[in-house]
């Protein structure tokens, strides 16, 4: 029985997968911005992960408008006594919890 599998067929499947891995690797990591420029996604790090009883900072790194990427920089703080924490969930995003809140903690 002949293999129906040509070595031209198997190198042209490969680079098909190629081409589609690279595709949804670029995808994952860069759109297209307004002017039609590839951009890198925006990254946040929040440094306690939603935890209201440490003090953390979320560092939200966007690069629409800035090559090197411009960052923009939240710490949890008090409100009274509420306490404003920062969290990374798609962005930065901020909750209020009411507490008894010292140095962008609550206590």
């Amino acid at each position: 029985m002949k293999n129906p599998w040509s070595k031209s067929a198997i190198f042209s499947a490969f680079i098909i997968l190629v081409i589609v891995f690279t595709f949804v690797m670029i995808n994952s990591y860069y759109t297209v911005s307004s002017d039609g420029r590839f951009v890198k996604h925006p990254t946040c790090y929040d440094s306690d992960g939603l935890n209201f009883y440490k003090k953390g900072v979320v560092v939200v790194t966007i690069y629409e408008d800035c090559e090197q990427g411009c960052r923009s920089v939240k710490e949890d703080e008090c409100d009274a006594d509420r306490i404003v924490e920062y969290f990374c969930d798609d962005g930065a995003f901020s909750t209020v919890v009411f507490c008894n809140c010292s140095n962008g903690r609550c206590v």
